[in-house]
Order: structure tokens, then sequence, then C-alpha cells
């Protein structure tokens, strides 16, 4: 199944990512509990990192979001370096509208004081993870290599220099 996307970037309210708000996040997994997210906070919270990522929002509704590690913690056979951060996930794809640009645009420009490189793992067409290739060439990333490809789905390593 290969969603259509919206293309018309929203950007409502863009918030950073913190452990007081982590509850808004956590609506990308369509769960009203999600269950995996008190080891997620203590991870970022491991880090010393105080936010972990973005999120664009309408009142509490989550509407899309962007959170990140830095690259050296990602178990993935990618480039590590101190001065790169990885994004682990992306969300939530609309038909309609792109909401995932804005927080996109915000993590960016929250990284590029730390670091000097962002990664990550896109699918060439489907949505997950991460995806689609298109969403990212039109932000901007370059394609760096496929790290996986099999019936199902092509990932591509994806960069962008802050």
């Amino acid at each position: 199944y290969i969603p259509e996307l919206g293309t018309e970037s929203v950007a409502k309210t863009i918030k950073p990512i913190t452990e007081e708000n982590y509850n808004i996040a956590s609506q990308c997994t369509s769960r009203i509990n999600c269950l995996g997210c008190g080891s997620k906070i203590k991870m970022y919270n491991s880090m010393n990192e105080d936010v972990y990522g973005f999120i664009n929002v309408s009142g509490n509704q989550l509407l899309g979001g962007v959170e990140f590690v830095p690259s050296n913690l990602v178990p993935n056979d990618i480039p590590r370096s101190e001065e790169t951060a990885f994004i682990t996930c992306i969300y939530l794809s609309n038909k309609d509208y792109d909401y995932k640009s804005a927080p996109l645009m915000a993590l960016e420009d929250y990284l590029k004081n730390k670091y000097k490189k962002v990664l990550v793992i896109s699918d060439e067409i489907g949505i997950f993870p991460n995806g689609n290739l298109e969403f990212f060439l039109k932000n901007k990333y370059k394609d760096e290599l496929i790290v996986f490809e099999d019936d199902y789905c092509k990932l591509h390593l994806m960069s962008k220099i802050l």
C-alpha cells in the first residue's frame, strides 16, 4: 500500500519535543497509551538532550513531527561522527497536506548549533521508514546510497549539510 502524500506544506504551531510534551509526540503511534514511550524518554534523557525533535500541532492534536539521536548511538551501519545527527523518525503523512516539512526545518535549524550534518534512512516510495525519497529530495537531502533492498522496499541513506 502506497498512500498519496500531500505536498502543500502547512505549519500550525511548531514546538520542541521534550519530556513534558512527549505524550503529544507519542500520538504518532495512534494508540492512547504508547507502551514504549517511557523507554524512549529514558533513552533521550540518557543522551543529555533536552530537545528530542520538533512537532507540528494544532492545540494538542499532533499533525507531524521529527525526532533525532546523535549518529554515534545508531546501531545501523551508517557513517557515525560527533558532528552528525540521525533522524530516527518523521511522521505523520497526510494525503492533503505536508505536516512534516515544518518540524523538519525547525529540527535542522536547532541541530546546526551542534552538528554539521544530518542523516536519515528513507524508503524509496513508501512512507515507512521516514519516506518517501521524494519528500527528502524536496527538502534538499542528498541521496547517498541504497542501504537495503528486497521485493518490499528500497531503503536509501540520505544526508544534508546543515
